[in-house]
């Protein structure tokens, strides 16, 4: 098993480094992902080829080939993009990255290490994170600092797009948002307002009635806008069992069911989608 994490060292530098668990459950470095002086904010893996993957970080976004040591295959600047937050693989389509950077959402090609297409402004504020549909091709959802989750069609980019579906019930900046991996109608958000919020959406799930309708960028409630009848199905519940920022959040690969979340105060908690919500999307 290979883990990657990313820490500060002496001197103010950051870097991240791969680790393999042994048979006795020890860790060893197995390499050190070390190019510039950024900060490393996180390294995705290649879903197929497991020796390859990306480190994003300040400004720039590398390209690793990943075998006894990491070897750098490709290095891009973002550009007018200073800080690159976060990014994801895209499960459908291996050849494109898309980042979170700035303002807006960045889409590349690692092939030709080439920006293909961008949304510049499609938070008001910092974009935090990036996350796939595993189930939809070309769907994304974005968490920024306006306290907003949206989800986006990658057909649809430029400086004129608007999300297919705009969600906000945080009170604060929002670090991640998750799709679950066996169904898109569930999204997954994580607040420094120290709640955690799971959200029913049927428009991620691709109804074809709410296709092109855009969210409006006004203030938003709680739940979904604009989609008639499934208007109601926006936030689904509302976990209150961290006192502290929360900063991660993930679902379990077994069980489509069950999640958990971690807050700065170290407090990791495990979770479960209620049943009213599951029967909806399984009856």
């Amino acid at each position: 098993m290979l883990h990657i994490s990313q820490w500060p060292e002496a001197g103010g530098t950051s870097t991240a480094a791969l680790w393999s668990i042994n048979a006795k459950a020890q860790l060893e470095k197995k390499a050190e992902l070390t190019a510039g002086n950024g900060i490393p904010r996180s390294v995705l893996w290649h879903a197929q080829r497991h020796n390859e993957a990306i480190s994003i970080e300040d400004g720039h976004w590398r390209l690793w080939n990943i075998d006894s040591t990491a070897n750098m295959t490709g290095d891009v600047g973002a550009g007018d993009v200073y800080t690159l937050w976060g990014g994801a693989w895209d499960p459908h389509d291996l050849n494109r990255l898309v980042t979170a950077g700035g303002n807006g959402v960045q889409v590349w090609d690692v092939r030709s290490l080439k920006k293909m297409a961008e949304i510049p402004d499609a938070h008001l504020m910092p974009v935090r994170d990036i996350d796939f549909a595993h189930q939809q091709q070309h769907r994304i959802v974005s968490a920024g600092d306006d306290r907003k989750v949206c989800i986006w069609d990658l057909r649809a980019l430029g400086g004129s797009a608007t999300p297919l579906l705009e969600l906000g019930g945080h009170s604060h900046w929002v670090w991640q948002a998750k799709y679950n991996p066996h169904h898109d109608s569930l999204l997954l958000s994580a607040s420094s307002d120290s709640l955690v919020n799971l959200w029913h959406t049927p428009i991620s799930a691709g109804e074809s009635s709410a296709r092109g309708q855009g969210a409006s960028r006004g203030p938003s409630q709680t739940g979904q806008k604009g989609f008639g009848k499934e208007a109601q199905d926006g936030l689904a519940c509302t976990y209150d069992d961290h006192e502290d920022s929360v900063y991660g959040v993930a679902w379990s690969l077994v069980d489509p069911w069950t999640f958990a979340s971690l807050s700065y105060d170290g407090r990791l908690v495990v979770n479960r989608v209620p049943s009213q919500t599951k029967y909806k999307i399984l009856i």
